[in-house]
């Protein structure tokens, strides 16, 4: 997304019916006195702006001819404020319920208030709610995205310790697993439940590291490179990864479950 007044081009409401573009961008207003830059920047933010990015991630979830074009977007969320009216239902509802284990609720919360905001995804289902034919590995959540069931792997790539340097490596290392699994995940769905559009969402916390997956995912995905199994090599590339740089949230990336859960559901896991 590109903000107003930056770079070339600025993104435009959609009431013209053009692109969304203005080629010769006036510069913009000065911002009122009373204006309020963080509600500015977070409404921007959450906007589902008709810039290229977005109408080709679009594309690539609407589609149903399989393509060899995917790659990593990268964009930056700015999670709404951490009260309860501000966060979906079914966002809250992933902080109530059990899932299969590891230190992922703070982040599929995110993830799923992330589609809901950006792709009014709909529909979800939790992990556990998932049914299978067999549960070797297992998708985060399921959602109903422009009308189709698309599952959804949530993860998180970031140096230990935080602040310092996620290597090339390391995001190679990271992609090969969650790529295979969610591609074995999505064969193991029962036929009610069934998706074949497939969404890996990566949370980071810095641009530097998106950039770093970035680059990992297409060298991955390279013949001179590949990391994947031959069985696999094919499928990944049906699968659409979004790098999503959130840093508001900081239980997402440490070895903590206390906020999100004591300010979205509460110490008694009331969802009100």
């Amino acid at each position: 997304m590109v903000l107003p007044g930056i770079g070339q081009r600025s993104v435009l409401s959609n009431t013209t019916g053009g692109h969304g573009f203005d080629d010769n961008p006036s510069p913009p207003s000065p911002p009122p006195p009373s204006f309020d830059c963080l509600s500015f920047y977070q409404s921007l933010a959450r906007m589902r702006t008709d810039s290229f990015e977005d109408l080709k991630i679009r594309h690539l979830l609407g589609s149903v001819v399989k393509t060899s074009d995917f790659r990593a977007f990268v964009d930056v969320y700015v999670a709404p404020p951490l009260r309860p009216k501000h966060w979906c239902w079914d966002a809250r509802r992933s902080l109530r319920v059990e899932n299969a284990g590891g230190n992922s609720e703070d982040s599929e919360c995110v993830s799923i208030q992330y589609m809901v905001d950006r792709f009014a995804a709909k529909d979800v289902l939790l992990e556990m709610e998932v049914k299978y034919i067999f549960s070797y590995k297992m998708v985060d959540y399921i959602a109903v995205i422009q009308n189709k069931r698309v599952g959804i792997s949530v993860t998180r790539a970031m140096p230990f310790p935080l602040g310092g340097h996620y290597s090339d490596e390391q995001a190679l290392a990271l992609l090969q697993k969650k790529l295979v699994g969610l591609i074995i995940a999505r064969e193991g769905v029962s036929e009610e439940q069934s998706f074949t559009t497939c969404i890996l969402h990566i949370l980071v916390p810095s641009v530097d590291v998106a950039y770093t997956v970035q680059r990992a995912h297409t060298r991955m995905l390279s013949e001179e490179d590949s990391r994947v199994d031959l069985d696999y090599e094919e499928r990944i590339r049906d699968v659409i990864v979004l790098i999503t740089v959130s840093k508001e949230i900081p239980s997402v990336f440490l070895s903590t479950k206390a906020l999100l859960s004591t300010s979205l559901v509460g110490l008694n896991k009331s969802l009100y």
